[in-house]
């Protein structure tokens, strides 16, 4: 099972405690872990990031393991 981005960010800011910026209307978020930083894409609605994307952003973060099922 894939997560769309709201999900996604949920599951980051609750199991990881990453934060996140925005600045508003359409644009990709800012997610931030300490001093680390990778930009979450905000593509609206029950669009679905694909599995590559979210180990891309984890890894950015310094999080190890799987993307969420």
């Amino acid at each position: 099972m894939h997560m769309n981005t709201g999900q996604f960010v949920r599951w980051l800011r609750r199991k990881h405690g990453v934060q996140f910026e925005s600045k508003g209307g359409r644009h990709p978020l800012l997610a931030r872990l300490g001093d680390r930083k990778s930009v979450v894409p905000t593509h609206g609605g029950e669009k679905q990031l694909g599995k590559g994307l979210m180990t891309k952003i984890m890894r950015d973060l310094g999080i190890k393991g799987r993307p969420p099922n």
